[in-house]
């Protein structure tokens, strides 16, 4: 027989979670969702709308996890929903990638500068954009750093 105890109502297992994660420990707000109560499929519809500022609010979506719904706005032909996605979520590789291969200068800078695979961030440092090269070369150059002390001069 098990010896350990299991929460058997939603009530104890409130009180066990409130002792082991207290939200007011984390102070960062919750971000507010744009499109609160609405379905996942009309949120990827909007998407794809002809009005920029209505993708710019998708990609501020909670469903902005969804791999389907980043790849069509990490390709938008417009930045601004590029940089909005970017703003509110950190894409998969996959994701990454598809940034990386686009034409928004500025994504690549900012992908450039975050903690992402080695193989994305060396294909950043050989980026058209020098800026983007050099800040991804500055994120690989620290990770060597922080992973081997021993080489930083004294």
């Amino acid at each position: 027989m098990n010896s350990h105890h299991h929460p058997s109502t939603s009530t104890e297992l409130r009180l066990l979670q409130g002792r082991l994660f207290d939200p007011a420990d984390f102070p960062a707000r919750r971000r507010n969702d744009p499109l609160e109560g609405w379905p996942l499929v009309d949120v990827r519809a909007l998407a794809i709308d002809p009005d920029v500022d209505v993708r710019v609010t998708a990609a501020a979506s909670r469903w902005n996890w969804d791999g389907r719904l980043q790849r069509v706005l990490a390709t938008d032909p417009d930045k601004r929903v590029v940089m909005a996605l970017l703003d509110h979520v950190d894409p998969c590789a996959e994701i990454c990638e598809l940034i990386i291969d686009g034409p928004h200068v500025r994504a690549r800078r900012e992908l450039a500068g975050r903690n992402l695979p080695t193989t994305l961030l060396l294909a950043l440092s050989h980026d058209a954009d020098a800026d983007a090269a050099k800040a991804a070369l500055k994120t690989l150059t620290h990770r060597r750093v922080v992973a081997r002390p021993e080489m930083v001069s004294s």
